[in-house]
């Protein structure tokens, strides 16, 4: 590639995600004030927002640090957000300096991606109903069900603890 076609590329617009981690010491509230100066970043630099997310609270997978007024502090805990957005490749220099120092940001990574939503849909579990649930006449399903007769139980969980000890 030629010295003059990498530098027309550089002035294409581009997608970018930024996903970022807020100090979890950031009160709840001003989280989307957080997520505003994300924004504000972007958008200053031409860039126009095309998705993001609220930062959440979250477990991290190990134990980060971040030097705090002179003090190495440790976080197991952050708030993740993720912004999607297009901007001219020539500014993601400017944004990534501008994110390392905002104060709140524990960490952040920036990629390359693409327009469409690529992010898989949380599904939540839906409650089949037995079958032999009832809406119409819940006593009628009571009865179907019967009660547990503990002292059977109680011979079948002893029986597969013998089962284990066995084995």
């Amino acid at each position: 590639m030629c010295a003059s076609h990498a530098m027309e590329d550089r002035n294409e617009p581009r997608v970018y995600e930024i996903g970022f981690q807020l100090l979890p010491t950031v009160p709840t509230a001003d989280l989307e004030a957080e997520l505003a100066t994300i924004k504000e970043l972007i958008t200053s630099r031409g860039g126009q927002e095309i998705a993001s997310q609220t930062p959440e609270l979250m477990d991290l997978a190990y134990e980060m640090s971040k030097t705090i007024d002179n003090k190495r502090t440790h976080f197991s805990t952050a708030y993740f957000g993720w912004l999607k957005f297009e901007i001219d490749a020539e500014m993601i220099d400017e944004i990534d300096a501008a994110m390392a120092v905002l104060p709140n940001v524990l960490r952040f990574i920036l990629v390359k991606t693409v327009r469409e939503d690529t992010v898989a849909k949380r599904q939540r579990p839906t409650r089949k109903p037995a079958p032999t649930d009832n809406p119409e006449n819940p006593a009628a399903d009571a009865d179907q069900k019967g009660d547990v007769d503990e002292a059977k139980l109680d011979e079948k969980l002893e029986a597969i603890a013998t089962e284990e000890k066995e084995a």
